[in-house]
């Protein structure tokens, strides 16, 4: 997946910012689309190539995955990926029936989430596929996939475990997009090695 909160570096490629805006997306690098007229500012798919990080261009991000761009926060692209958009914004009104949802809206209600940084407490039997959480004594990021654990690496899925009962773990991915996820949503699949017989792999 690829990512985009807005310009975050310098014109000397430092990074400065985590976010400018409250737009957070995530869009494909590859879409089966065409249009009349590409606007290089902010597209990066179908082969294209961009100089990364130019100066007062939106920062590229690059994400293992989609369950791993909305435990960062983000949400589909409604422009690039417009299909997933529309099922994202019927599963957000489900789980979130008070409220005449935009894009827009969704934005500024994700984004007072992400700086409240609250990580509750669940039970991971109780939580839906594609969510994130820390297990307790473990700074590594999970994943919740097909009823099982499975450990984030910048390379790939490792060390998968099973769901134990009496597990208490502390969420990851923000309560409203566990929230979207648990009404239905399902975000693309995950990187590979999250199958149930995932060997370790090599981050370098």
């Amino acid at each position: 997946m690829f990512g985009n909160r807005g310009v975050l570096h310098d014109d000397r490629r430092n990074l400065v910012r985590q976010h400018r805006g409250k737009m957070w997306l995530s869009c494909r690098l590859r879409v089966d689309r065409t249009r009349k007229v590409q606007r290089d500012d902010n597209r990066a798919f179908n082969g294209r190539k961009r100089t990364l990080m130019a100066p007062r261009r939106y920062t590229e991000l690059f994400f293992l995955d989609e369950p791993t761009s909305m435990a960062a926060g983000h949400r589909p692209c409604a422009c690039c990926r417009r299909a997933d958009f529309t099922r994202f914004l019927a599963c957000w009104r489900a789980a979130h029936p008070n409220g005449r949802w935009t894009a827009g809206s969704i934005d500024a209600s994700l984004h007072d989430e992400r700086l409240a940084r609250r990580l509750p407490a669940a039970a991971p039997a109780s939580l839906p596929d594609g969510a994130f959480v820390l297990r307790s004594g473990d700074d590594a990021a999970w994943l919740k996939w097909r009823g099982r654990l499975h450990r984030w690496t910048h390379g790939g899925y490792v060390d998968a475990a099973p769901l134990a009962a009496d597990d208490e773990v502390r969420v990851l991915t923000p309560s409203l997009l566990v929230a979207t996820l648990a009404a239905g949503f399902e975000p693309n699949a995950p990187h590979a090695s999250a199958g149930e017989r995932a060997s370790p792999v090599d981050v370098g």
